[in-house]
């Protein structure tokens, strides 16, 4: 288990948003997979695949609740 910088802590199978690499903005719809030495693997609800890189843990975060 790792720490977000909040004290929240994500554990394996912990539903999660994810930090786009590209602008950004947070996606939802990932799991997480495990942690790792520099953050998270995740896996995408969609079609299950675990991706590639792993994620920050500043990049990962529960999903938020829509106001």
């Amino acid at each position: 288990m790792t720490s977000m910088g909040d004290g929240t802590r994500l554990e394996s199978g912990a539903f999660v948003e994810v930090r786009n690499r590209f602008d950004g903005s947070w996606c939802p719809g990932f799991q997480v997979e495990r942690t790792v030495a520099d953050g998270y693997l995740v896996r995408r609800c969609r079609d299950g695949a675990v991706l590639p890189r792993s994620f920050a843990v500043g990049s990962v975060r529960a999903p938020r609740r829509p106001d």
